[in-house]
């Protein structure tokens, strides 16, 4: 005797348990990277709140860009603090792949602003920002009010005429958080979708 064989009964019933199955593993994977990328969106919206994502401090403000922060709140939050708030995530699923998207990104219900995707790349990257007559004279007018308060931080908004530009650091965001967080991530993932196929709420 050289091969055995047997009889699938019920074959059609058979393959649709499978195709069931099958679907329930799709939709588990889905929420596992779904609920990974949600919790990504919340950290990375703490931590550029805190200054440092991926646990490393932004390049602290100059004193003149400190003076144009308003209030005491304003001036007691870190740097780009304000670039946590239009943080959004997406999760795509394209031929049976999936792709998370964190950061400043369509939501398919939200369209990321482009003046907001233009601030993070110019942070990022770092830039050289020309002083137009109009911000030289408003730097002036906020150190003259400064004075008059007897702020010892007045003297850094009188800028000699030899300056032309301000050298913007950059200040990378997305690079140190996802290397803080990417190994973590794929554990979280494989967990998410072990807890979801045991029948858990996640």
């Amino acid at each position: 005797m050289s091969a055995s064989g047997f009889i699938i009964k019920n074959l059609n019933e058979f393959k649709r348990d499978l195709g069931m199955e099958d679907q329930r593993r799709i939709k588990a994977a889905h929420t596992a990277v779904r609920v990974e990328a949600f919790a990504l969106m919340k950290a990375l919206k703490t931590e550029i709140r805190s200054g440092a994502p991926g646990g490393k401090s932004f390049t602290p403000l100059t004193e003149i860009a400190k003076a144009f922060r308003r209030g005491k709140k304003a001036k007691a939050q870190k740097p780009l603090y304000r670039l946590a708030a239009p943080v959004r995530y997406r999760v795509d699923k394209n031929q049976g792949n999936m792709a998370a998207h964190v950061g400043w990104v369509d939501t398919g219900k939200q369209k990321a602003s482009s003046s907001w995707q233009g601030i993070v790349k110019m942070q990022q990257t770092g830039r050289q920002l020309p002083i137009s007559g109009h911000l030289r004279e408003s730097i002036l007018k906020l150190g003259q009010k400064m004075k008059k308060q007897g702020l010892p931080e007045a003297k850094y908004l009188f800028l000699r005429k030899s300056t032309t530009d301000f050298d913007i650091p950059a200040r990378p965001i997305m690079a140190p958080f996802w290397e803080a967080h990417e190994s973590q991530s794929e554990q979280n993932i494989i967990a998410n979708f072990a807890r979801k196929m045991r029948g858990e709420r996640i």
